[in-house]
């Protein structure tokens, strides 16, 4: 297992993984209809301006296990209004394929943003979002330290509008 930051390169397999994951982790909460539908394609594209945009603030990650990129995280500066972005950093993203769920990718990829950003963007706090419906996930960042914070919101996600819940916790 490699884990490294995403490049140009990488954008074919971000977005491979990124449609399968969400095939996978929201099947139940999303229409099936909806997901099957998803489109590498227009992922492929929207990873292309991500990677090939020279942001600075933006970070993004891969895990690779026998040069297969099979899981990613996106992170960055905190975009919620109530948040100091000196202090708060976001987890944006963590995705990984169904049959690498339990393989230690995640916890791999979760680890090096903590790094990354106590390292790099010299943050205190890092928070993200997660669908509250996701079980499976909320359970997963449960058990690397994060706790609800209170904060609520509905999003629209593929014409479905569904409830985020927003976790917190302190970088060590």
């Amino acid at each position: 297992m490699r884990i490294r930051f995403a490049e140009l390169r990488d954008a074919r397999a971000i977005a491979e993984v990124h449609v399968a994951s969400w095939q996978a982790a929201y099947r139940g909460i999303l229409p099936a209809e909806k997901l099957d539908n998803l489109s590498i394609e227009n992922r492929h594209r929207q990873w292309e301006l991500i990677l090939g945009t020279a942001e600075g603030t933006r970070r993004n990650l891969v895990c690779e296990i026998e040069d297969r990129v099979v899981a990613f995280s996106s992170f960055g500066p905190n975009r919620d209004p109530d948040c100091e972005q000196t202090k708060v950093a976001e987890l944006w993203a963590l995705y990984a394929l169904k049959e690498h769920w339990g393989s230690g990718c995640g916890r791999a990829l979760w680890l090096k943003t903590m790094q990354s950003v106590r390292d790099e963007l010299m943050n205190e706090i890092i928070t993200l979002w997660v669908l509250t419906d996701n079980h499976r996930a909320r359970r997963f960042y449960e058990k690397a330290g994060f706790r609800p914070d209170g904060a609520t919101k509905e999003i629209v996600l593929l014409g479905t509008t569904l409830g985020e819940t927003r976790y917190r916790r302190a970088l060590p």
